[in-house]
């Protein structure tokens, strides 16, 4: 034994060494709990974010489903409209089904909303302009019947 120090002091450090081991495990511990509980609060986040995800992609889909029975005419092969607009989607969204990245899942819904409501515009703004000529035409037609049927009378007497 060393006889220059006390007794105590040696035991001093050893107790100060294992007080530190026990601070710095107990700090890794707290941190582990930290961490853990973070990746909960992440986990329980991801869960929402694709519950989320999940009810707006199927809010996207009824949609599509919704606006394409306006679509009734027929395509250059013979096939209605409708069916190629559902069954385009219904490729769409198998495609994206296995997509984790919620970034990438956002983009994806995005842009089909966006085209979901570009194209109905664009179909009601022609329906819009189809339903004008239609009642210029028959405006037209009225007034031609109307000036026909006034030929036909007998001129007024004088």
């Amino acid at each position: 034994m060393n006889s220059s120090k006390p007794a105590w002091c040696v035991s001093g450090v050893r107790a100060s060494r294992l007080q530190l081991r026990t601070d710095i495990d107990l700090a890794r511990s707290s941190q582990d709990k930290t961490k853990a509980a973070h990746q909960k609060t992440d986990e329980a986040h991801i869960r929402r974010a694709l519950l989320t995800t999940r009810s707006e992609s199927l809010s996207l889909y009824r949609a599509v489903i919704r606006a394409s029975v306006f679509f009734v005419w027929r395509d250059d092969r013979g096939r209605v409209w409708r069916d190629v607009i559902r069954d385009s989607a219904r490729q769409e969204f198998d495609v994206g089904r296995h997509e984790r990245d919620p970034e990438m899942v956002n983009r994806m819904l995005l842009t089909g909303r966006d085209a979901l409501d570009r194209t109905v515009g664009k179909f009601l703004e022609r329906r819009a302009t189809i339903q004008k000529e239609e009642d210029r035409s028959r405006d037209a037609g009225r007034d031609r019947a109307g000036a026909r049927a006034s030929d036909l009378r007998d001129p007024p007497l004088t």
